[in-house]
């Protein structure tokens, strides 16, 4: 994610299947996961998430990075069983859902049949490793 993609009112993004676009607004929770994310590069780059030398990070990086913490969050916190960023888009979908936000909206969805399957506790568990 580019730092530029980063706005006094949130984090502009754009949909990889059907390039629409929104703003996910800012709470203090990703806030925070941005400033962490910011102070855990070497060299700050031009993107969110940089290798040592502040160059983006290529995916097998991320995917080595992600599975590091994701092993180190097993063995000190509560998760107890591994998950991916689909299992957050649906737990944040599904939460939202049932505390009256929009969903579909919020996920940049531009059906509410794309959503339910995304909610579908089937599909999460088949997302799970």
């Amino acid at each position: 994610m580019p730092l530029n993609a980063l706005h006094e009112d949130g984090i502009a993004v754009k949909t990889s299947k059907t390039g629409r676009r929104g703003i996910l607004q800012w709470v203090p929770e990703l806030l925070a996961a941005v400033a962490a994310l910011k102070l855990s590069n070497a060299k700050q780059g031009l993107n969110l998430i940089c290798d040592r030398a502040g160059k983006p990070l290529q995916d097998s990086a991320f995917h080595n990075r992600w599975g590091t913490c994701m092993r180190k969050a097993l063995e000190t916190t509560q998760p107890v069983e591994r998950f991916t960023e689909n299992n957050l888009r649906a737990k944040h979908a599904t939460e939202l859902d049932e505390t009256g936000g929009n969903a579909t909206d919020n996920l940049l969805h531009d059906d509410s049949r794309t959503t339910k399957r995304t909610c579908d506790p089937e599909n999460r568990r088949r997302s799970f490793h």
